[in-house]
């Protein structure tokens, strides 16, 4: 709660600043194990590149691991096809034969 207190104390500030668009060149969130990279930092041109790294034993990872996203030109290269819907299967044993998940 403090810190939407702080932004409520700084709503006119943030109100009136510029909005910027966040295109850093490449990060690493270790604690989710999640890394990116891009051609031109502060620009969609060129090539973007995300990837899932981590382990099964995380929470919620629905088994992404090693999941990424491709871009060019700020469009999609490679593209998610999604998973099934959820089943019985997906929450047994045999969960890792679904080749979506």
């Amino acid at each position: 709660i403090d810190e939407q207190i702080m932004q409520l104390i700084h709503l006119e500030e943030i109100i009136s600043s510029p909005a910027e668009n966040a295109l850093i060149s490449d990060f690493w969130l270790p604690d989710t194990e999640v890394a990116g990279a891009r051609d031109q930092e502060g620009s969609s041109s060129g090539f973007f590149f995300a990837a899932k790294g981590g382990h099964n034993a995380e929470s919620h990872n629905h088994n992404d691991l090693g999941t990424c996203v491709l871009y060019f030109n700020g469009k999609p290269c490679l593209i998610d096809i999604g998973r099934e819907t959820y089943t019985a299967k997906t929450f047994s044993g045999r969960r890792y034969e679904i080749w979506t998940m």
